[in-house]
């Protein structure tokens, strides 16, 4: 079997696997890798480029350098939203003759096209219509999903809701042309039924997952969370973390609430309690204020975060919005820490509240803060238990999951059109 994705991810990040749409197709690509013939990326680049990893190919694509100087200007000195310059380059790349041409030759010789990331993919499945091709969205950060929760909050960010009215248009086109849709939780399948009308057996759940590869290397990785304690003082703190890609709104929120409302409460309320939290992740993008916190350290982009979340007694993920599988949580399992969370970064993971993680309201959190930080015996058995939970979250059995779905339908359509 062939096959091909098309992403407007860029390379870089595919690489980099610093975000978890990157993470997905990152790991999802080479693990059925091992399983397919071929398996070629063609993503978004800084300039054409052939990359590999694994039996991995990747094809990177440049935009226009002028069209791209023109909207990096206007978008960020205009609205200083980086997710809307990303889907204004989305859109460039998507009419980019290159990005089409190449897109259109490896869609001829494969047997199926994956249609990665909830952005506007409509030509290449056209083309692969015209030749016959299955078609696969996998649909992860779903902008319809997330403008059907939390409406009424945007109503007061006009231009953010617009953007996303116009991807979630995207959606479902994309959505209503591809054969099948994978989504990564139950709730963001029960919204694409709901919401897009696709039919239920045409809907897949393919959670997010981790790469649990690290856990043979544990004693390197313990004495380098040493080593970061050392570095920052932190022997005699509790330290807490959360991970992110702090372009994405949801995650930029998430800091918001660590430093306007987390840590103001922890302070008032434990005063006797000695913390220190830990933002990995880079942090170009945010609000000079955030930076200024006496109780935050912002790492910047780590090429491996698991010594700094080793280094954690706590992690948390107080996300307001957001859909799909968490990554960063799943992460949070496997390096067995105890996990402080919201609904919405649980979604997807079959936690329960008191035995694998708390799952609380962000108004709760410091309380639950405070009570891991003075019961190390309650800390000690949540992080057990999450990283148990964690080996159901392989991303070798994700993509197992795939490569099944994969030699299924394109098996049926062999059927279909001898």
């Amino acid at each position: 079997m062939k096959v091909c994705i098309i992403t407007g991810t860029p390379v870089d990040s595919i690489l980099k696997r610093d975000s978890g749409g990157a993470l997905r197709i990152h790991f999802i690509a080479k693990y059925l890798s091992k399983k397919v013939k071929r398996i070629t990326i063609v993503a978004q680049s800084d300039q054409f480029r052939l990359e590999r990893f694994d039996n991995v190919t990747i094809i990177g694509v440049p935009i226009p350098s002028l069209l791209l100087r023109f909207t990096k200007k206007f978008f960020l000195r205009k609205f200083l939203e980086t997710t809307v310059l990303d889907y204004a380059i989305y859109f460039i790349l998507e009419a980019n003759p290159s990005f089409l041409n190449i897109s259109r030759s490896l869609i001829k010789c494969s047997d199926a096209v994956i249609i990665a990331g909830s952005r506007f993919q409509i030509l290449p499945i056209i083309y692969s219509k015209m030749h016959r091709k299955i078609v696969v969205f996998d649909l992860f950060g779903s902008s319809l999903l997330l403008l059907t929760r939390k409406f009424g909050e945007l109503l007061r960010i006009p231009f953010r809701m617009l953007r996303l009215i116009i991807c979630s248009i995207g959606e479902l086109i994309t959505a209503k042309l591809s054969d099948y849709v994978v989504v990564s939780s139950p709730q963001d399948k029960f919204a694409l039924i709901k919401l897009m009308g696709k039919e239920p057996t045409r809907v897949h759940i393919i959670p997010d997952g981790v790469d649990l590869s690290f856990m043979q290397h544990l004693e390197h990785y313990e004495t380098l969370a040493k080593e970061i304690r050392q570095k920052m003082f932190l022997e005699k703190k509790m330290l807490i973390s959360f991970i992110g890609n702090l372009r994405s709104i949801p995650n930029v929120y998430a800091v918001k609430e660590i430093i306007d409302r987390i840590i103001p409460s922890l302070r008032s309320k434990y005063s006797n309690l000695r913390f220190h939290f830990l933002v990995i992740g880079p942090y170009k993008f945010l609000p000079r204020r955030f930076l200024k916190c006496s109780h935050v350290t912002f790492t910047g982009y780590v090429e491996d975060p698991i010594p700094y979340l080793m280094a954690s007694d706590i992690c948390v993920a107080p996300l307001t919005q957001g859909t799909g599988t968490k990554t960063k949580v799943i992460l949070y399992m496997a390096c067995g820490k105890p996990i402080i969370t919201t609904s919405i970064g649980a979604e997807g993971l079959g936690l329960d509240h008191g035995k694998d993680a708390i799952v609380c309201e962000v108004e709760r959190m410091a309380d639950y803060i405070a009570k891991l930080a003075f019961d190390k015996n309650l800390r000690q058995a949540l992080g057990k238990a999450a990283k148990t939970k964690a080996k159901d979250f392989d991303w070798v059995k994700r993509a197992d999951h795939f490569y099944a779905l994969l030699k299924d339908i394109v098996k049926y359509q062999g059927e279909e059109n001898p």
